[in-house]
């Protein structure tokens, strides 16, 4: 199973995976539509395995036949870890032999429709450790008429390279010339120049880097002195000059987007005389039939000199890494909608709470089957609230988005039976009753009062005074002795006696005093004993609150 397969396999399993917790464990739905759902999702899963793959054996049995011969050839070179890609625009080159320059495998590649092909090919073969990679252009404007279909077809699938590796590669452009059109035939050594490019810089400029290399030739030129090499240095640098007007012209088409870092200028090529680079040369030197020298069979092998490459100039890749970083987008995509979701579900379940709580305080005017509803309800809450606290909150609440539990106590008060209202029973008022005894008012036998009597009934006016709502009767007894007509009497003026000297010597209104006597009729002690007639022998002062008066 090549990379790109083993990604995409293990990501549709870790989105599979990813979206199964989620709906199972952080969506607050039916079982049944749960059940649903997943079953869509893993017959979407499957239909797009089943799409893909076909999709992957298509692409692999395309550049088969190609691929095979390079990949048995490679299988022999497993101690290298630099490749570069020769892509010849020569329809002719069919040569497919791999071939090993100073630890640098070099692989041709002459269809530009497999290039995508036999790099991500090569990487699967080589999935287990790093790889540095590049790629070398081949191109011969003296030997096309219209070398533009050539070199644009090269450009797409390169571009497209870039874009599946989302790299930048680095590209060596290898420009092969016919022989120095001014009448030697010698086959010189092929000239590169390196321009590298600041790691920073996103778009390369072809036409001032063959610029650059004109200047670097003309100051070759100025201090060689053999006649021979300088007519070689004009060679190349006309070569050159033709080759910056070809790529500005071709500014627009996406030569800006990839990274050429070395430009080498090789002899010995066939050319045409119906090519743009014929017609060139003839308006620079005014000669119209230039014979081209060709010496022997072109070399099909390219090697670039080891001192132009090193491991900047090489794209590292490595699509373990890759796979691991995109499985980490994926669980953190995963993670991302699982607190959304909770997050969700926790606003809409205290929504719902509260919606029940302004129900149930709104609810006095509702009719009273309405009122026991809602009150049902917010008790099903509270239950619901209490469970959760005591059993675990389900998974669709969880990540710390939990915030019900705060509720409880306020639900708590809100239904809590009304205390019973207790009634106060009034505190029944009782009369103040004042005793005195008759001998510290009265003589026996008389009803004028003692001289030293107001000392018993200074005591009296003082606690009349401290309740002014109060009535105060003032009830006269005695013993059974003598004739109980004559007691009656005497106990009516006894009381009124004691009227009489409570309104002389207070501010008491007399309207506040009322007088009985009782005579023998109430008494409180046995009277059949000296201490018991004492006791009997009294006066009364009863203080009666008005309210008990009004209440009769």
């Amino acid at each position: 199973m090549n990379s790109n397969r083993y990604t995409f396999l293990s990501m549709l399993l870790a989105s599979g995976l990813a979206a199964f917790c989620i709906i199972v464990f952080y969506v607050n739905a039916h079982w049944l539509m749960k059940s649903i759902v997943l079953l869509l999702m893993a017959a979407s899963c499957a239909a797009l395995w089943f799409f893909k793959g076909k999709q992957f054996f298509a692409r692999n049995t395309d550049y088969a036949h190609e691929s095979l011969g390079i990949h048995s050839q490679l299988k022999n070179l497993e101690q290298v870890d630099k490749f570069i890609f020769t892509l010849d625009a020569d329809p002719d080159s069919t040569d497919n032999k791999v071939s090993v320059s100073d630890g640098i495998a070099y692989i041709p590649v002459s269809n530009p429709e497999h290039l995508n092909k036999v790099v991500i090919g090569l990487m699967d073969e080589y999935k287990s450790k790093p790889l540095f990679l590049g790629l070398a252009l081949v191109c011969r404007p003296a030997g096309h008429a219209d070398p533009t279909s050539l070199l644009t077809n090269w450009l797409r699938n390169i571009l497209f390279l870039q874009k599946n590796l989302n790299a930048c590669i680095p590209v060596n452009l290898a420009i092969k010339m016919p022989v120095d059109f001014l009448g030697e035939n010698e086959l010189l050594e092929p000239v590169w120049f390196s321009h590298k490019l600041n790691a920073e810089v996103q778009e390369s400029n072809l036409p001032k880097q063959f610029e650059s290399f004109q200047q670097y030739l003309a100051s070759e030129f100025i201090h060689n002195q053999k006649a021979l090499q300088n007519r070689h240095y004009v060679h190349l640098i006309e070569t050159l000059e033709y080759l910056k007007q070809y790529f500005e012209s071709q500014q627009n088409t996406g030569w800006n987007h990839i990274n050429v870092r070395t430009i080498g200028i090789l002899n010995n090529a066939a050319a045409s005389s119906h090519s743009p680079w014929h017609k060139f040369i003839s308006n620079r030197t005014g000669r119209l039939n230039i014979q081209y020298a060709y010496i022997g069979q072109e070399n099909s092998e390219l090697h670039l000199p080891q001192k132009m490459i090193d491991q900047d100039s090489f794209y590292k890749t490595n699509w373990q890494l890759k796979l691991v970083f995109k499985l980490l987008c994926v669980a953190a995509l995963a993670l991302w909608i699982a607190i959304m979701c909770s997050a969700y579900n926790n606003a809409q379940f205290l929504k719902q709470i509260h919606a029940h709580v302004n129900e149930f305080k709104n609810k006095d005017k509702l009719p009273e089957s309405e009122q026991q509803r809602i009150t049902n309800v917010l008790y099903a809450d509270l239950n619901t609230l209490k469970r959760y606290q005591n059993e675990g909150i389900p998974s669709y609440y969880g990540l710390g988005l939990y915030r019900a539990e705060g509720l409880i106590p306020t639900l708590d008060k809100l239904l809590e039976p009304p205390k019973p209202v207790v009634q106060e029973t009034p505190k029944k008022i009782e009369p103040v009753v004042l005793t005195i005894d008759s001998l510290a008012l009265f003589e026996s036998g008389q009803y004028e009062l003692k001289a030293n009597a107001n000392k018993s009934l200074i005591n009296v006016i003082k606690e009349i005074e401290k309740q002014p709502n109060t009535q105060v009767i003032i009830e006269g007894h005695t013993d059974n002795v003598g004739n109980p007509a004559s007691n009656q009497k005497l106990s009516e003026q006894r009381a009124l006696a004691v009227r009489d000297w409570l309104v002389i010597s207070s501010n008491i209104p007399a309207s506040r005093f009322a007088t009985k006597g009782y005579g023998d009729t109430k008494p409180i002690a046995d009277n059949t004993t000296e201490n018991g007639k004492a006791q009997n022998r009294r006066v009364e002062i009863i203080l009666i609150p008005d309210e008990v008066i009004n209440q009769k």
